[in-house]
């Protein structure tokens, strides 16, 4: 495996998917973006994903991040890291077991790569 990892970023919002792959994309080996949950699990059954930012909601129909990251770290045991992204307040969310932090959107590239790496 890569020393620096593969970073997913799971988003519908194709825009901030782009922004966090260009402002993390130098501290991984390999960053992919998904807009959905389908497209997410299907690229963790191709890639050894080690660290995944997920979006709280993914949109209208769409199961939370909260409950998506704890599945898909019990079935992809290469996933080190998950963290989940809300444009809510985050204090008012609680972090599911599997999910390592939950964090606003407004937190800076800095802030993100310290609770990936741990």
């Amino acid at each position: 495996m890569s020393p620096n990892g593969i970073l997913m970023i799971v988003d519908d919002t194709p825009n901030i998917g782009r922004a966090l792959s260009r402002l993390l994309g130098k501290h991984f080996d390999e960053v992919h973006a998904a807009a959905s949950a389908s497209e997410a699990s299907a690229l963790l059954g191709k890639k050894p994903v080690t660290h995944i930012i997920c979006d709280y909601c993914l949109g209208e129909g769409e199961p939370p991040g909260v409950d998506l990251v704890p599945r898909w770290r019990t079935e992809h045991p290469s996933i080190e890291r998950a963290i989940i992204l809300t444009g809510l307040d985050p204090t008012t969310l609680h972090a599911s077991p599997g999910v390592d932090a939950v964090v606003s959107k407004l937190a800076g590239s800095e802030e993100l790569l310290r609770l990936l790496k741990g």
